[in-house]
């Protein structure tokens, strides 16, 4: 008793103690509803307030080269009526407690990190039981003005979805998905706002199929499945199914963190080289995107200003890599 008075002082006299008091609750006491956390707005309601949540570990990404955190969803039976409300969130820590399908509690102050609600600055992080996986709710892909009501819970998309680009794939592990094959809108429309405003709608409606991790150039490639090359194994035009994961915000697109392989639908095989025509004197020409390769005066100097640091160095990288090809 006399211990419970002094602590009972001690937050009268230090207010800021009371966050720590809250973080010590035991499982099981009252917590704010994840849906309270993420509102139905773009921005949660409650940013920059320190609350305690409880829910299931659905994707743990602490792992090496992932993104220092977790996603955490309300169980079922603790969800609220509004379509418009995630009922998950993104927990940034370092701390270890907790795998996939444990019941946690949690206490931390609510971010928005580049348009993505999470719980960080974490003060407690407790694992309070075995818990009940959350079903997954289905995403309609075609369209993404929804997606926000499921940010950060677990996804799954009924239809196969097209790869539209590639270019990511052996670089960071991401692929790029569309509802149906995208064609340039001028390839069959000349140049003009309605053009542009096409083209826009095209890429609104896509999503990124991420391997869950930051790491350039991984090895093996995260799926299909790859023999251990690191080599691009799909191409543009080819289909997914069986999409399943965690939806996610990053680097200004909606993400797909998946939580199993998806199957692979081969529609855009590469065609074999050509044989050898008959004769001696035969000519095989070869074509190669360079890109920004011709970036300075032609002498080796005077570069203009890109990406990379250091567009000299970059301009060295890119020759050597053009010589192996």
């Amino acid at each position: 008793m006399l211990f419970y008075r002094v602590l009972v002082a001690a937050c009268l006299i230090f207010p800021g103690t009371s966050a720590v008091l809250a973080a010590t609750t035991p499982c099981g006491d009252q917590f704010t509803p994840i849906h309270a956390v993420q509102g139905s707005g773009p921005r949660s309601p409650l940013e920059g307030k320190r609350v305690t949540v409880e829910g299931i570990l659905t994707l743990d990404s602490r792992n090496p080269g992932g993104f220092r955190g977790f996603y955490l969803q309300q169980a079922d039976t603790e969800t609220d009526d509004d379509p418009a409300t995630s009922e998950a969130l993104f927990v940034y820590t370092r701390r270890s407690a907790g795998s996939p399908g444990k019941r946690l509690r949690v206490t931390g102050i609510v971010r928005e990190f580049h348009g993505l609600t999470e719980l960080a600055d974490i003060d407690s992080l407790r694992v309070c039981r075995d818990g009940t996986m959350p079903g997954a709710v289905t995403l309609r892909a075609e369209d993404p003005d929804t997606f926000k009501a499921f940010e950060n819970m677990r996804v799954e998309l009924p239809t196969g979805m097209t790869v539209l680009d590639t270019h990511n794939f052996a670089r960071y592990g991401e692929l790029v998905l569309g509802s149906t094959d995208a064609i340039v809108p001028t390839e069959y429309l000349p140049p003009a706002s309605s053009t542009a405003r096409k083209l826009a709608n095209i890429h609104h409606g896509q999503l990124v199929l991420d391997d869950g991790r930051g790491v350039r150039q991984p090895k093996p490639l995260p799926w299909p499945d790859d023999p251990g090359h690191g080599r691009a194994t799909v191409r543009s035009g080819d289909t997914l199914k069986d999409l399943g994961g965690i939806l996610d915000f990053r680097f200004k697109r909606w993400r797909l963190q998946p939580l199993g392989t998806p199957t692979l639908a081969t529609i855009n095989p590469r065609s074999p080289p050509p044989t050898r025509p008959p004769g001696e004197r035969t000519v095989r020409i070869v074509a190669l995107n360079l890109n920004n390769f011709f970036n300075g005066d032609g002498q080796g100097e005077v570069f203009r200003p890109r990406a990379a640091h250091d567009p000299k160095a970059n301009f060295s990288n890119s020759r050597s890599g053009s010589s192996r090809r």
